[in-house]
């Protein structure tokens, strides 16, 4: 009997604690997909996958080779695009290929429309509404075309954009993090984590005075998230609308991703940049240890790697209109459904050996032939590898 007693004691604990690990089996799952965290990282893509994408890669030799190796070796994928100045015919098609990839976001660098929000013929409505149909998480940053009126007279209130941009956008992203009051005080910067990745979407527009929206709450804000970054071991990416200062801007011409022709004649465009107090915040989370992965921006227009004077370790991608080929002889309209007239770039990031992977959809060189390819960073030992090269 107390043989019996002891077994049945033994086979009811047994029981409990299957249960248990099975509880934290799901739980374990679940926390998995919230945070974006679930693309295998052994395996290519499917079959169905790369019938769907044989359609938006047609006449871009080795695209599709590119995108399965990024596809495969990547813990986190990203489809990234700026200055899609309401070229809404190019966003289906960056939706449509960013839901056949799975990746874990889409992040736009600003400027989504051409003129002011409350203009009646480009009413922001029109991407909240697209992209609340989209399968992954959209993040939005604020571009100066978003806050601009007809005269193109900035038109900076912080609480009326928050409203009509960020307000709609973020609904449609579970776990977005906020700064406290964000609504009330139209605060328009926030972050999501994807396991172990830290996308950081902030508002940090400086150089030109009636761009005024960086300030002290932002700075400090910035502090804490990258304070409890370093804390929780992330890595991170910072997303802004305008690229570095020119002032402190290192450029690299040998670089297949930076434009010669087309950026000289853009050079000059203005004065609007990131704010340098934005990166010397970044700069101390990375002198304390942190990992940096890369700033992503636009505004320019024009492709861009820039590396910013005494600040190390700060690597810039900019990256060409959504909606605009940029040729010597001008800019051109997307009127058609041809590779020429969009672009976007997919971006991976394999965690463990600290690499960042990037290649380009539609539009893939530029006025002075150079071909975008693939580019590679190791953001742990900040080594660029640009179409397989080492460039140190």
């Amino acid at each position: 009997m107390d043989n019996k007693v002891v077994d049945n004691d033994n086979l009811h604990c047994r029981k409990i604690c299957y249960r248990c690990l099975v509880f934290c089996l799901v739980l374990v799952l679940a926390c998995l997909s919230i945070s974006g965290c679930g693309q295998s990282s052994s395996t290519g893509l499917t079959s169905e996958q790369t019938r769907t994408l044989e359609f938006f890669t047609e006449g871009q030799e080795g695209l599709l080779d590119r995108i399965n190796k990024i596809y495969s070796c990547s813990d986190y994928t990203f489809v990234f695009f700026s200055d899609l100045h309401n070229g809404w015919r190019n966003l289906i098609k960056m939706l449509d290929t960013a839901n056949t990839l799975r990746v874990n976001a889409v992040i736009n660098a600003g400027d989504t429309v051409l003129k002011y929000i409350n203009d009646s013929e480009t009413d922001f409505s029109w991407y909240t509404s697209m992209i609340g149909e989209s399968k992954v998480d959209v993040l939005t940053a604020v571009g100066n075309h978003d806050v601009w009126e007809n005269g193109y007279w900035i038109k900076a209130e912080p609480n009326l954009t928050y409203r009509e941009i960020i307000k709609p956008v973020i609904k449609n992203v579970d776990w977005i993090i906020q700064p406290d009051g964000a609504e009330e005080n139209g605060l328009c910067y926030y972050y999501k984590d994807y396991g172990h990745i830290r996308v950081i979407v902030l508002n940090a527009m400086a150089g030109d005075p009636s761009v005024a929206f960086w300030d002290d709450n932002e700075a400090n804000w910035l502090k804490a998230v990258l304070s409890e970054s370093l804390k929780e071991k992330k890595h991170v990416i910072c997303v802004n609308h305008a690229p570095f200062n020119k002032e402190i801007s290192i450029r690299n011409q040998d670089y297949n991703w930076n434009s010669i022709e087309d950026y000289r004649l853009l050079v000059d465009y203005d004065n609007i940049c990131t704010e340098n107090e934005a990166l010397s915040i970044v700069q101390e989370y990375i002198n304390n240890g942190g990992v940096f992965i890369c700033w992503l921006c636009g505004h320019t227009h024009v492709d861009e790697v820039l590396q910013a004077s005494g600040y190390p370790g700060q690597l810039m991608l900019g990256i060409a209109s959504a909606r605009y080929s940029f040729h010597s002889d001008g800019l051109v309209s997307e009127d058609k459904n041809d590779p020429s007239f969009y672009c976007f770039d997919y971006l991976g990031i394999n965690e463990e050996d600290g690499m960042l992977y990037r290649t380009r959809f539609g539009w893939n060189i530029d006025s002075s032939l150079k071909v975008r390819d693939f580019f590679a960073y190791d953001y742990i030992n900040d080594i660029i590898f640009d179409s397989n090269k080492r460039i140190e």
